[in-house]
């Protein structure tokens, strides 16, 4: 009777185990041009979207802030432009479905194009899609020293075929007069499968009072 019982009960607990296992993303730190910030990128590899020639990816760009070092601490700096290169093939329009402060305060479409010392550049060619804030405000601000994160959500448009989790990433980072501080962010980076998302702690207690309830519901039958 009790083999039958966990029989009965071992696909529950299995997926019980599974939902509570975190999912981790690549995330890199401590490069030449990292500034102390540390980036993470990771995609959906299912596409949002496709056509005869094309297909679009959701990809989620995360900058953590603690540690960045290319300023004194207590000052105020502002994540200016990032981009992503996902592909040889980018195509517009590419556009931004979430971004730190809401999308009006990007550039969106996404520019097609580089990202140097001046922001981002349209041009044609093996293009990043970058996104540039309008301002510089509360929304993209961060004091060193302090902890913070950004995010952008960005749907890249790509030729058929040519999508690749080796990924190149950029960002640059202002002051408050609009000067670029420190290192241009140019880095290569392998893009992780967007994490599922983990059940809060009372979703799972819940979940396990609820397989506790079944498994006595099952021994009384069993023993009848």
């Amino acid at each position: 009777m009790n083999f039958r019982i966990s029989r009965l009960l071992a696909p529950a607990v299995l997926l019980l185990l599974f939902c509570a296992l975190p999912a981790v993303a690549d995330t890199i730190s401590g490069c030449a041009t990292c500034n102390g910030a540390s980036f993470t990128l990771t995609y959906n590899p299912t596409p949002v979207a496709s056509d005869a020639t094309s297909q679009t990816y959701s990809m989620f760009y995360t900058i953590n802030v603690l540690g960045f070092n290319a300023a004194p601490t207590g000052s105020s700096i502002y994540v200016k432009a990032i981009g992503v290169k996902p592909s040889s093939n980018i195509l517009d329009p590419s556009t931004l479905a979430s971004a730190p402060g809401g999308v009006s305060n990007w550039s969106n479409p996404l520019i097609t194009g580089s990202l140097s010392a001046n922001a981002c550049t349209d041009n044609s060619g093996n293009a990043f899609a970058c996104a540039q804030a309008n301002s510089l405000g509360s929304f993209n601000r961060f004091v060193v020293g302090n902890s913070g994160t950004f995010t952008w959500n960005l749907f890249i448009r790509v030729g058929s075929g040519t999508f690749t989790t080796a990924d190149s990433i950029k960002a640059e980072f202002d002051d408050a007069n609009g000067n670029k501080v420190g290192s241009l962010l140019s880095q290569n980076i392998t893009a992780s499968i967007a994490p599922v998302p983990v059940p809060e702690p009372a979703s799972v207690t819940m979940f396990g009072t609820a397989l506790i309830g079944a498994g006595a519901f099952f021994r009384r039958r069993l023993l009848r």
